[in-house]
């Protein structure tokens, strides 16, 4: 028999289990082409087979040399793009100096290996709180 509890038992058991199936699936946005990248940036999709994880790129207005700059530059450290994509190479998390483009900005990568796990916060949070209601009902 179909009880709410069975139910709510396949829903926490399936939101806790990452189900695979032939590829990794990330989220892939970019905020400079589409805003709703930073706080909604939609489903995952299915990366290429030789991807090795999901990243997340953040570039950011460096920070001045001392206080008496940064009191002339309300820019500094200021989100300036994101970018969420699959990978096929995972290095060393970190934030690092990006002279690529007309001026300098602070590049940070951050990686991870699950299934939509590069999506928004307020994604991942909702998450967590339908899991944590879905183990209240068991209980």
């Amino acid at each position: 028999e179909l009880t709410p509890k069975l139910v709510a038992k396949c829903l926490l058991l399936g939101n806790f289990l990452e189900i695979r199936g032939e590829s990794l699936m990330c989220v892939e946005c970019d905020s400079t082409k589409d805003p709703t990248c930073l706080e909604n940036p939609g489903p995952p999709v299915n990366c290429p087979k030789d991807a090795m994880a999901c990243i997340t790129t953040k570039m950011y207005v460096p920070n001045l040399q001392d206080d008496s700059d940064a009191n002339t530059n309300d820019q500094a450290g200021q989100l300036v793009s994101l970018t969420r994509n699959c990978t096929k190479e995972v290095i060393e998390e970190s934030c690092q100096v990006d002279t690529s483009m007309k001026r300098a900005f602070i590049k940070c990568a951050e990686y991870c290996t699950g299934t939509g796990c590069n999506s928004s916060p307020s994604t991942r949070q909702i998450r967590i709180s339908l899991s944590i209601l879905l183990l209240l009902l068991l209980l």
